[in-house]
């Protein structure tokens, strides 16, 4: 009934507890779609010694994870498409949740769940929205603080071809975020469970904001253009879906930034159109502080900015 897409890029030492935390569902009716993105590690070795004939691997040059996941929504044979990242974690019941939610839910065209994230192996942080259900229309969550991670999402597979929806190639990072926002454009009522059924594992790097300045700039700079990538399909909302989703969106950049001017000594002008004139200037001249300092700011603008 699920086909489990994992993408694989060097994650020799968290595929193994990824695959093993699907095999151990309660629920068995799935395939795993192993996309095996030229990792240059031990990852498909590792993959390769787990004995389970529900495991089809794909080996592809690498081509990043939205190719990936885009080449495992091709091969599925299965009606309904689970995400699942190689660091990530399902608790044994999640395929069974969302299972008896499709049942009870026909018309229902994707899902959502609660998960935790986890930072370290101790840090545990909980993201469950207080809600259970099919949702009215998600874009309003999103804006009441409702939290979208892909190893929580299940999809129609008809919804990729019908939506003429895809993960955008070139991207590796808010590659994930442009499809769940176009499918809430497409299908406003999905399936919410707010019962915690995944650990969205964080490394210790902080998602590697600091690896490389340009990389990350090259990143946030990605990030922060969602509006101009989704310029077609936002002109097709109503002025309320348009008015929830840009106030949800600006959110969103504005934690995206200042977490990267937190780290890292750099303010653009491409970041200005984020943020008032009183905002502008404080974080364009405080952007060489000592990073606890900036930390202290950024704590009290998230504070006001309710993110």
């Amino acid at each position: 009934m699920f086909s489990v897409v994992i993408p694989l890029y060097n994650k020799e030492s968290s595929i193994k507890k990824t695959i093993q935390s699907v095999l151990e569902q309660s629920f068995k009716d799935f395939e795993i779609i192993i996309v095996n993105d030229g990792s240059t590690d031990n990852s498909l070795a590792v993959v390769e010694e787990i004995n389970d004939d529900r495991i089809k691997i794909i080996n592809q040059v690498n081509q990043g994870v939205s190719a990936a996941r885009n080449k495992g929504i091709e091969k599925a044979r299965f009606d309904w498409i689970s995400f699942l990242d190689g660091d990530d974690l399902w608790l044994p019941e999640k395929l069974m949740v969302m299972s008896q939610a499709i049942k009870a839910h026909p018309d229902v065209k994707w899902l959502i769940h609660a998960f935790d994230s986890v930072r370290n192996e101790v840090e545990r942080t909980p993201n469950n929205y207080n809600f259970n259900g099919v949702l009215e229309d998600v874009l309003f969550d999103l804006k009441n603080k409702l939290k979208i991670q892909t190893s929580a999402v299940t999809v129609n597979k008809n919804c990729f071809s019908d939506a003429n929806i895809h993960f955008r190639v070139g991207y590796n990072t808010s590659e994930d975020r442009e499809v769940w926002y176009k499918l809430a454009f497409s299908y406003p009522s999905p399936y919410y469970s707010n019962e915690i059924l995944s650990e969205y594992v964080i490394d210790s790097t902080g998602q590697s904001l600091t690896t490389n300045l340009d990389n990350s700039f090259n990143d946030i700079c990605k990030n922060i253009n969602m509006k101009d990538r989704l310029e077609k399909q936002i002109q097709e909302l109503s002025l309320e879906r348009k008015k929830a989703f840009f106030y949800f969106l600006e959110k969103i950049n504005k934690k995206d930034i200042i977490n990267f001017w937190c780290v890292n000594n750099k303010w653009t002008s491409d970041f200005n159109r984020n943020f008032n004139r009183f905002e502008v200037f404080i974080f364009k001249h405080m952007k060489g502080l000592p990073i606890l300092l900036k930390k202290i700011i950024k704590k009290f603008f998230f504070v006001i900015w309710a993110v």
